[in-house]
């Protein structure tokens, strides 16, 4: 059981999009000048007050990627570690069918790569959710 501190109120809340092409995860690294910028991680963002974590996946992908998806369902869910957010990982697909069609935010997004699991959890600078996230993927996977 995870304890709870003063900061839990303060937690933001944030969706990360699991997109597969080929049995690869889109993963970008993030632009040098936003929070954990050069890190490398599964796109996504925060969720705006009053928004549902799908509205919150749909606006992050067409603000970071230019790409339109459809979120499927929610995959799993984790506490942030070494940032104070509370992250919902959800399987999404892009909203035409075979359009993986990017335009990265170059305000966002300093690089693109379609990856395997252990390419990715190979990344130097991968944010530690992610490496969780990819512990747990085959059970996850089994589960799709």
């Amino acid at each position: 059981m995870e304890r709870t501190s003063p900061q839990s109120e303060n937690r933001v809340r944030g969706v990360v999009a699991v997109l597969l092409r080929d049995d690869r995860f889109l993963v970008i690294q993030r632009a040098k000048d936003i929070i954990a910028g050069g890190a490398w991680c599964l796109p996504g963002g925060a969720i705006e007050a009053g928004e549902t974590p799908q509205k919150a996946m749909i606006r992050e992908m067409r603000e970071e990627l230019g790409l339109a998806v459809r979120p499927i369902r929610k995959l799993w869910q984790c506490r942030g570690i070494d940032y104070p957010n509370d992250l919902e990982w959800w399987h999404v697909e892009p909203a035409t069918p075979e359009d993986y069609a990017l335009s990265p935010n170059p305000e966002e997004v300093a690089e693109v790569c379609w990856l395997t699991p252990e390419e990715t959890a190979g990344l130097e600078g991968l944010l530690e959710t992610n490496h969780r996230f990819l512990r747990e993927w085959p059970r996850i996977r089994r589960g799709m």
